[in-house]
């Protein structure tokens, strides 16, 4: 039997050999228990309130669902302006720096083609001053002949003057002769008469009587020419007067009246030559006026601001060859910022048009505030080339609700040029208010 000696044996020890074992040894196995145990429950409890947080902050979260609908996919927009090239050509100057404040009318870009041939103006324009110096020898010649036919109607008058003065010279010396011719003629009758009587007594012979007979007659005749003679003499006189010539063969006063008729209708001719060449001429400046419109419109463009906005984009610079309908700068309306939220369609008939919103910009400390102004089909929002942006990633199944921020100088002074257009956001969107059941069954179904 084996002994343990005495040098390793101890008072309350057991033999090892017996399941026996030191009470000291006991004592050093049993004290890290509880330290153990303790760390393990404490784990425990930490682990249990961590869950407690997450599904309290889940609960509160949910909780403000019932109030108020989240976007976070969002992007500040607003009304987006882009100015296209009329024209190509190259650029003159550099357009506006990216974020400078435009004015309406100010002129951004200019574009001259140095290309465009002025050929056509110049044709025009020779054209046109040999129609203008045709027209002026056409008045010149008109103004002569104006000359000429006013020379023939002094002439033709000074002639009628004349011959109205001879005419009633010989119309008073035919009065005087006819006078004479009858003075003559009652002599001869008074002759007649006594030779007659002394005939009759037989003092006188036949043949005196018959000479005395044949005077009287002679006296009478020529007393009847000198009348006709008198009454053709004042014929031509109111002939003349009236300016008709009664005169036999062509007379200088005929020849002043013809020629003056002559000259009048030529300048009938005249009259209406010049209005041709007055009317070819107009044509011919209006068309060259038009044309060099043409010309400017197509050899140099100014593209100005629509309105008082912001650059957005600027895709050219001094120098740059553009053609026509390339894009040249963008403009936003940055004072009348929309921000475009996607949301589910379900959630649409949730949404309280008309009420406020909260927006987080991205980079900002503090909250804006907007008025949601509407919703719309995402595909609306994609199509329209108005919007200087719209939502990342896909929309297919979303719709978008529009908020119009409000103008805040605070907001505007925190960020450079007050403009926030093109950053992300995050929204929250007012509900309609359906009870709090109702929507918690909505937001479980």
């Amino acid at each position: 039997m084996h002994v343990t000696p005495p040098e390793f044996r101890s008072a309350g020890s057991t033999s090892f050999g017996a399941g026996i074992i030191d009470s000291s040894d006991r004592t050093k196995q049993s004290q890290p228990a509880p330290r153990r145990g303790h760390r393990i429950r404490v784990g425990r409890i930490a682990k249990i309130l961590a869950a407690l947080v997450v599904l309290c902050a889940g609960g509160l979260a949910e909780l403000g669902s019932l109030v108020r609908l989240q976007s976070t996919s969002a992007v500040v927009s607003a009304p987006h302006a882009a100015l296209r090239a009329p024209i190509g050509g190259v650029v003159e100057a550099d357009a506006p720096a990216v974020g400078a404040r435009v004015r309406r009318g100010e002129v951004l870009v200019r574009i001259a083609d140095p290309l465009v041939s002025r050929l056509p103006v110049e044709a025009l324009r020779i054209q046109a001053e040999q129609q203008r110096a045709a027209l002026a020898a056409t008045e010149r010649q008109r103004a002569a002949l104006v000359t000429f036919r006013d020379t023939l109607q002094h002439r033709a008058e000074a002639h009628l003057g004349l011959l109205m003065v001879r005419l009633n010279a010989e119309i008073e010396g035919a009065a005087a002769l006819r006078a004479s011719g009858a003075v003559q003629r009652d002599q001869d009758r008074r002759d007649l008469a006594r030779r007659r009587a002394l005939t009759n007594d037989g003092f006188v012979s036949t043949s005196d009587l018959e000479h005395s007979q044949a005077a009287f007659e002679a006296a009478a005749q020529t007393e009847a020419a000198q009348a006709a003679a008198r009454r053709s003499l004042e014929i031509q006189r109111d002939s003349a007067a009236a300016g008709m010539f009664a005169e036999a063969g062509p007379n200088e006063a005929s020849y002043a009246v013809q020629r003056r008729d002559e000259v009048s209708m030529r300048l009938d001719d005249l009259d209406a030559a010049l209005s041709a060449q007055a009317a070819d001429l107009a044509r011919t400046t209006e068309l060259a006026a038009a044309t060099v419109a043409d010309l400017n419109r197509r050899s140099a463009a100014e593209i100005v601001a629509p309105a008082d906005m912001i650059v957005w984009r600027n895709g050219v610079q001094h120098g740059d060859v553009v053609v026509a309908g390339d894009t040249v700068i963008d403009l936003v309306a940055c004072d009348r910022a929309l921000v475009i939220a996607a949301i589910r369609q379900r959630d649409l008939d949730l949404i309280a048009v008309g009420g406020t919103a909260t927006v987080r910009v991205t980079g900002e400390q503090q909250d804006r505030h907007g008025r949601v102004v509407g919703t719309l089909a995402a595909s609306e929002v994609d199509g329209d080339p108005r919007g200087a942006a719209v939502p990342a990633g896909d929309r297919a199944a979303s719709a978008m609700a529009l908020v119009q921020l409000e103008q805040d100088p605070a907001d505007a002074a925190a960020t450079p040029h007050g403009c926030v257009v093109g950053r992300t956001a995050r929204v929250q969107l007012p509900r309609v208010d359906m009870g709090p059941l109702r929507n918690l069954l909505n937001q479980v179904l």
